[in-house]
């Protein structure tokens, strides 16, 4: 199911990839939460589009994590945030270690910053926010 809503999606038709990731998510496949999420996310339609996000995440789906953390400090839930990007740092993801080390550090929690920060600087694609950040002391 989630697989035809990915091809549906590829090939322009939208309404019919929506359907076939909803019946994916609500069978409990993360990877149909997310999908559906970002199809919410394009669509301009947020009414349950964290709702899948938050669903995926619970399922231990890692990119669901790292973006409902993204979504959260977007909307100054820097809490909820910083709960959603540990759990994803716990399953490894480099881009959550530098956005929550980052969020440590502006939230005045430089030394709990720091360890996830260098952790990033290395990794192409964070070398630059963790380096900014790192040098904001």
């Amino acid at each position: 199911m989630h697989s035809l809503g990915v091809l549906l999606e590829q090939t322009g038709r939208s309404e019919d990839a929506e359907r076939w990731c909803r019946r994916a998510a609500e069978g409990d496949h993360t990877n149909g939460m997310y999908n559906l999420r970002l199809l919410y996310k394009v669509g301009g339609r947020s009414e349950d589009a964290e709702h899948w996000w938050r669903r995926a995440g619970e399922g231990d789906h890692t990119k669901a994590m790292y973006n409902l953390g993204l979504l959260l400090a977007q909307a100054d839930r820097v809490g909820d945030a910083e709960h959603w990007w540990r759990r994803a740092v716990g399953e490894g993801d480099t881009e959550a270690m530098v956005n929550l080390g980052v969020l440590l550090k502006e939230g005045g929690r430089s030394e709990e910053a720091e360890p996830w920060l260098r952790r990033g600087r290395g990794r192409p694609r964070c070398r630059g926010r963790a380096g900014r950040a790192g040098e904001r002391r």
